[in-house]
């Protein structure tokens, strides 16, 4: 007998529902036999919760209030199953964009200032410079025509339409099975599009009334893209050209390439793509070798081409209005996604400008890169291993690139999910031997499945539960399931011969449980070595310290295992009885709190006086103003996301144990967060001194042609050396002196300089020119040296006044002038400049 049930719920995800997030409902709601519609209550629109259009046009945005209702036999059940997943799995199914921080054009330096320059703004939505031909692509056009286009019978027609969909369908899962990240992700969003009943429908329809497929197919398009484009998020809106995308597609397995134009997508050479808009698909098919830079007319920052280039590091430029007529008459042009400029046909000057831009980011760049190979160390020689959370073989060879020193967490239980049955031995086996392997004998702690809680899957059987986090969840649920428990300890154990394996369990909170886990892990290894298959008996088994019992029988655990690594969110939420997923209590949810902190440093006292090793894999790990807290905590390791191990590693190397400990100390006896914060914010500024001259700051023979040259290259430098906190800043300040009063001494010597609060150390800068150049338009005067005095704003005093005036004075006797033009080296003009000016 059918029923209904309903309930109210604001819609939590930032970017609305669009095809993910869509996706997943769909996904969800097919194993119920009641049927879900869902209402946008704002703009009074329903939708098919088994459709991902029709909830895409229903235009869902952030905090809409919505009527979930649910109508047939089991509706009660149906209804309490969906709400655990809103309020579970469906939380973590979209990511969040990356924010354009700030749309407002940046002012151009002062060498492009003074270029009359080929060029139009634009919005930078993924940074970089990108140098070579322009190579302008249009939109896909139709070479048939649909008024005229002959058909078959109906049933002959709707054949060949789900024959041409079918295909697609195993195109895009093909590419999917071998894609990673973002393209994954996109792929799989068209493939829930292509499934979709509404799509399916809507064609079917058109096709059974006599229209062709090419007719309906278009007639479908233009529905659902009319339906989005008048949706009132951008983000939305931006999805239409993925439905314009999906449809061209279908064209193309109906009626074949040549149902549109051909066009010479064919890179070469280093190339710069230019369109007004561009579909994922034609993203794709594009050599990324030679693409080095996208520019768009189309003003939008979320499409899922921007996601794309985003992800595979291309600079992006969006709203570049024009920019096709710009590109078609150019011979070179040079995208400056920094600034968001787009030059066509550079002049000679600006190809210096990039020259020495590029020379800039390539010595930033490898500033931090001397970190990929070290080791973290602070000041005083303390070591913390910074390790990658992973999850996936893939991901573990990109973080050792990156510099991890090894992998603190791979988080297994992403290969258990989106599939109807659980990967085999075999199957697993090869996963984690190909992440060991990547590692090159690294340590890599494999994490066990941690299933349940936010990551429910089907085969499991769970049932729905009123609180998932703290219920039937990772190892609670093992004893039931033990052949797979079983079957992921032999995968692992066999991998192990291939590197440095330790395994790790998730969610221990009794001393039973560890006893168990130990019993079980002997009895595999004792399986193995009888069945005579390779492995190593000696791989270490850890746990997950996330529950706040375990932090009190550490010396009871360390009987049975042999390692703690400490997972701060579960910690921190189940320590503070504060629902990190539940905004009205989220501001409870702060691992900063000083009672947090105590329980942490209990913790890791505990496991080192009982000899145990202690990392952390948390999100707390990946944040470097943390950094002070977990060197004074004394933690072996923290593993964070990949694309911050770099930034935390050279952190590390700027702070010392001592002080660490010390601000650790102040924290602990704080009674707010808040405090806390502010503790550490001044903690982490450099610990470094510098002196205010040093063998960095000197430039011999330097290739300059003019004094725009010149300033640029010596700012720039005090920018690679970590000297300046905002470099067009600096580089501005020293121009607005100039314009004051004339820099230029006499005697071939300048002494540009500025007071600005974009220095973050008092410097002072040296240049020898290989050839003298002109410093004044109009006095005709030649520098060959230059002198740049930059100082902290915050600076007591007038120190860059003081040097200057000294340096006047000595410019004045022809002995210094003939000592420092016989300075033939760095280290020469460094002694003989720190012994005049007594540095």
């Amino acid at each position: 007998m059918n029923s209904s049930a309903s309930f109210n719920y604001t819609f939590p995800l930032p970017n609305g529902l669009h095809a993910r997030p869509a996706s997943f409902i769909e996904e969800a709601v097919k194993s119920y036999s009641d049927s879900i519609t869902i209402t946008n209550l704002r703009n009074n629109k329903e939708a098919d919760a088994c459709s991902v259009l029709s909830m895409i046009a229903s235009d869902i945005a952030l905090n809409d209030p919505i009527l979930v209702k649910v109508t047939g036999d089991k509706a009660e059940s149906t209804l309490n199953q969906f709400k655990v997943f809103l309020a579970t799995e469906f939380l973590t199914c979209d990511e969040p964009l990356t924010v354009v921080e700030d749309k407002q054009q940046k002012p151009l330096p002062h060498m492009l200032r003074s270029e009359e320059l080929q060029s139009l703004r634009g919005v930078s939505v993924s940074p970089g410079l990108a140098r070579g031909i322009p190579l302008v692509l249009g939109e896909p056009r139709l070479t048939l025509n649909p008024e005229t286009q002959e058909k078959a019978p109906v049933t002959e027609e709707l054949a060949r339409f789900d024959e041409s969909r079918q295909h697609l369908k195993a195109q895009l899962e093909q590419q999917a099975e071998v894609s990673a990240g973002e393209e994954k992700a996109i792929l799989k969003a068209h493939l829930s599009l292509l499934c979709d009943q509404k799509l399916i429908s809507s064609v079917s329809e058109a096709v059974t009334n006599g229209a062709s497929i090419l007719s309906a197919v278009l007639k479908t398009q233009e529905h659902f893209v009319q339906v989005l484009e008048s949706s009132s998020s951008e983000y939305l809106q931006e999805r239409a050209l993925d439905i314009r995308d999906l449809c061209y597609k279908l064209i193309v397995e109906t009626y074949g390439e040549d149902s549109f134009e051909k066009t010479d997508t064919q890179l070469t050479t280093d190339t710069v793509c230019v369109a007004s808009s561009l579909a994922p698909s034609q993203f794709l098919s594009l050599d990324r070798s030679f693409l080095k830079g996208l520019v768009l007319e189309a003003g939008g920052t979320t499409s899922h081409t921007v996601i794309l280039a985003r992800s595979f590091g291309i600079p992006v430029m969006v709203g570049v209005e024009g920019a096709r007529t710009l590109a078609a008459d150019g011979r070179q042009v040079i995208m400056d996604a920094n600034l968001g400029l787009l030059i066509s046909n550079p002049s000679e000057s600006v190809t210096r400008f990039y020259d020495l831009e590029q020379n800039k980011q390539e010595r930033l760049s490898k500033r931090r890169e001397q970190y990929i190979n070290q080791r973290a160390v602070t000041l005083d020689g303390y070591h913390v291993e910074v390790a990658a959370n992973i999850a996936s073989a893939e991901e573990a060879e990109v973080a050792f690139a990156q510099g991890a020193e090894g992998v603190g967490l791979f988080r297994t239980e992403m290969l258990y999910m989106d599939r109807i049955e659980p990967p085999c031995e075999e199957e697993q086996f090869e996963i984690y031997r190909k992440a060991l392997t990547a590692a090159n004998d690294k340590p890599v702690i494999i994490r066990t499945m941690d299933i349940g809680g936010d990551k429910p899957v089907d085969y499991f059987n769970i049932g729905t539960e009123e609180n998932p986090f703290l219920g039937y969840r990772a190892v609670r649920l093992y004893p039931e399931y033990l052949n797979l428990f079983h079957t992921q300890l032999r995968a692992i154990l066999r991998a192990s011969h291939y590197g440095q394996c330790k395994i790790m369990v998730p969610m221990v909170a009794t001393l039973a449980e560890a006893k168990w886990l130990r019993e079980i892990f002997n009895n595999v290894i004792e399986s193995l070595k009888v069945e005579g298959v390779e492995h190593n008996s000696d791989v270490q088994l850890g746990i997950m310290l996330e529950v706040p019992s375990c932090a009190f029988i550490i010396d009871q655990l360390v009987r049975y295992v042999d390692f703690f690594s400490i997972g701060s969110n579960d910690l921190t939420q189940y320590l503070l009885a504060a629902d990190r997923g539940n905004s009205k209590v989220e501001h409870l949810y702060d691992s900063l709190n000083p009672a947090f902190l105590r329980l942490l440093k209990h913790v890791v006292t505990e496991a080192h006086k009982a000899g145990a090793w202690v990392g952390m894999c948390g999100e707390f790990a990946g944040n470097p103003e943390h950094l002070p807290i977990l060197l004074g905590l004394g933690l072996d390791e923290v593993s964070l996301s990949a694309p911050r191990i770099l930034e935390v590693k050279e952190a590390i190397s700027q702070l010392t144990l001592e002080d660490s400990k010390a601000v650790l100390e102040q924290a602990l006896n704080m009674e707010t967060s808040e405090e806390v914060s502010e503790l550490l914010q001044n903690a982490c500024q450099k610990k470094e001194v510098m002196p205010i001259l040093a063998e960095h700051s000197i430039i011999i023979h330097a290739e300059c042609r003019t004094k725009a040259e010149v300033i640029k290259t010596l700012v720039d430098n005090l920018d690679v050396n970590g000297r300046v906190s905002d470099v067009l800043g600096a580089e501005e300040a020293i121009w607005e002196r100039e314009a004051i009063s004339p820099t230029m001494l006499g005697f071939g010597i300048a002494i540009p300089h500025c007071k600005s609060d974009s220095i973050a150390v008092n410097s002072i800068s040296i240049m020898k020119l290989a050839e003298p150049i002109l410093w004044n338009e109009g006095d005709q005067v030649m520098t060959d040296t230059v002198f740049m005095l930059t100082v902290r704003a915050s600076e007591a005093g007038s120190v860059h006044m003081q040097i200057f005036a000294q340096l006047a004075r000595r410019i004045m006797r022809g002995a210094f002038r003939d000592s420092l033009g016989a300075c033939t080296s760095e280290q020469e003009l460094l002694e003989f400049i720190s012994g005049e000016l007594e540095l």
